[in-house]
């Protein structure tokens, strides 16, 4: 299906090629990824950057989502008869995710940035924050960046396909970084059952686009029962866009070896109606300059597309529609080149409830205040300790988002004697030493 079986069979495995993997490390000593680590071995450098986890210099995975990434990328096991995409390719490992699958935002960024330090050639990583939807969040902006610099950046799309439009993970979502989305490779039905099929997309694929309606995914490939390695050392089957990345990252090496090297740039609270979209056959209207082209070897033209939007649907509903225009040739290949809009207006819509932002304070009382207002909560520290908890409700309509800071009155430094440690963090896609993000549905 995915044709790397073609690219073995003419010798190219990736060689030479350095991948970095940028998620929850890699056991390196699993038989498939080369029993040793540093100069010389298959996993040749890393890094760890979870705090309280190990040493720095030691990517090992204590987690195993990382290592089953790295083995379908790049593994090889010729007495198990298990081999990844690019088997004959480098790996390095940025430890970013602790054991329990928590990260934060600066530590994912330090480990991209590591890789790009250390010379890799392409980057994957199935890590980030879901829902996020935004090309300009700090993590997006900074692998869009990369990818932009030449070195192909590959990332998971997410498996939230549940919550409906605009759940792309953070930072595929970056504008030049490769979005990849999970297929179905095969379904089994069970007789009298009722099964939905959307062009073979899994069912656990998030979807885009971006809110700046930026094209995301921008690839599929199998991601449903993919033989991977765990961290103990045996094999499995693995399920998710973790584990369609990989293999497109993977590709993206073997074609670079091919072809002798790379090309400048990358290999490219919701409305109810938006968690559980509707699909209506209502087609765009294309308009093209040209439909025929006589090209000779080397020659090239340009055609001027515009698309209008279909007719017959509620533009207050934000309705993305999408197809693909096709190009047939004399030989009898085609291809494919999508494209996708929206109906209706972002920029008009509301963005919070008339009464969308109010404060809630735990005392020995609990009151609502309105934020517009202002508000103050009291509370008497006995014996020099007590928890305190204030939480700012915020009610999103569309998916915009939003900083919340708590600032200090008082010199920093009282701050910390006094206060102490927040309650609660690190959050899982929240950064405790720096600005606070969430992301909204």
């Amino acid at each position: 299906m995915t044709q790397v079986d073609m690219l073995h069979s003419e010798g190219f495995y990736g060689t030479n090629i350095t991948i970095a993997v940028v998620d929850t490390g890699v056991n390196y000593t699993h038989p498939a990824l080369g029993g040793c680590f540093g100069r010389g071995c298959r996993v040749a450098r890393g890094a760890n950057f979870v705090r309280n986890e190990g040493k720095y210099d030691d990517p090992m995975d204590q987690n195993g989502h990382g290592t089953a990434i790295a083995g379908v990328l790049a593994g090889n096991d010729p007495r198990r008869n298990f081999v990844g995409v690019a088997p004959g390719a480098t790996l390095a490992a940025y430890r970013v995710v602790d054991y329990k699958g928590y990260g934060r935002e600066n530590d994912l960024i330090a480990g991209w940035l590591k890789a790009v330090e250390d010379g890799a050639q392409i980057i994957a990583s199935s890590a980030g924050f879901d829902g996020s939807g935004w090309a300009q969040s700090p993590m997006a902006a900074v692998v869009a960046r990369i990818a932009a610099s030449g070195i192909p950046c590959i990332v998971g799309n997410g498996n939230g396909s549940k919550k409906g439009l605009f759940f792309s993970l953070d930072p595929s979502t970056g504008r030049n970084v490769m979005a990849a989305n999970s297929f179905a490779h095969r379904m089994v039905a069970s007789a009298g059952g009722s099964h939905a099929v959307t062009a073979g997309m899994s069912r656990l694929s998030a979807s885009g686009p971006t809110w700046e309606l930026d094209l995301k995914p921008n690839v599929g490939v199998p991601g449903d029962e993919i033989p991977c390695p765990p961290r103990d050392g045996s094999y499995a089957n693995c399920s998710g866009t973790s584990f369609a990345g990989p293999q497109v990252a993977g590709m993206a090496a073997l074609i670079a070896e091919r072809r002798g090297g790379f090309r400048s740039g990358a290999p490219d609270e919701l409305p109810r109606d938006f968690e559980n979209p509707e699909y209506m056959q209502a087609p765009a209207s294309i308009d093209m300059s040209k439909t025929f082209l006589r090209l000779a070897a080397s020659q090239s033209d340009t055609i001027t597309i515009s698309a209008k939007d279909p007719e017959g649907l509620e533009a207050d509903r934000l309705p993305v529609w999408s197809g693909w225009v096709a190009i047939n040739s004399s030989d009898g290949k085609t291809l494919t080149v999508p494209y996708m809009g929206l109906a209706g207006s972002l920029h008009k819509q509301q963005v919070l409830e008339s009464d969308g932002v109010s404060l809630l304070g735990f005392n020995h009382d609990m009151h609502n205040a309105d934020s517009n207002r202002g508000a103050r909560f009291s509370y008497t520290v006995n014996n020099g300790f007590t928890t305190l908890s204030a939480s700012i409700i915020i009610k999103l309509i569309p998916g915009s988002r939003v900083y919340v800071e708590a600032v200090p009155l008082s010199p920093r430094k009282w701050m910390a004697d006094r206060l102490g440690k927040s309650r609660g963090f690190p959050i899982k896609g929240y950064s405790p030493r720096a600005l606070q993000r969430y992301t909204g549905r």
